[in-house]
């Protein structure tokens, strides 16, 4: 495990020993460990962090792979997908818009996430786990649709899109 000098120092080596110990827990437990990129001043915030993470421990850490943030800092979510095909443990489903000085997570469908290229990129490198439909628009853009509405338009969404991509 290889520990960085710097202004991040503190935070990097707090993340290793923690994760170190994630692992080694996940041994014991028969469970795969992963970590998700996430946005704006966070110490892993997109793919070049997150392989710099990965490497650092052989790659015994998978991901969970959330295209929200890697879209914003404009990385190209399906070569994302091939780079990461077998690290991928869990897929979050979110749509955002903007950039990271100024972004908002709005319900699925309505950013600029390509789901359905996503979902056939998934399905190439045979990504068959779970998915998590995240939703954060009530703190990240003002949101205010009631959640019993944002489960039902996120069924919906998912459901017509595996429809489409998967049968």
């Amino acid at each position: 495990m290889k520990k960085t000098r710097g202004v991040e120092k503190i935070g990097w080596n707090w993340l290793c020993d923690g994760l170190m110990d994630l692992i080694e827990y996940c041994k014991i437990a028969d469970c795969s460990p992963g970590f998700e990129a996430v946005v704006v001043n966070q110490l892993i915030a997109t793919s070049v962090d997150l392989t710099r993470l990965i490497e650092n421990f052989n790659n015994q850490l998978g991901t969970v792979y959330n295209p929200s943030h890697f879209q914003l800092y404009e990385e190209d979510l399906i070569s994302i997908i091939r780079k990461f095909k077998n690290k991928i443990i869990h897929g979050h489903l979110k749509d955002v818009k903007g950039k990271p000085e100024n972004f908002s997570f709005p319900p699925l469908g309505q950013g600029s996430i390509p789901s359905e290229e996503v979902f056939e990129s998934l399905k190439e490198i045979n990504y068959n786990g779970a998915f998590s439909i995240e939703y954060e628009g009530n703190y990240f853009g003002n949101y205010s649709i009631p959640i019993d509405e944002i489960i039902f338009q996120g069924y919906y969404f998912c459901s017509k899109l595996y429809r489409k991509v998967c049968s």
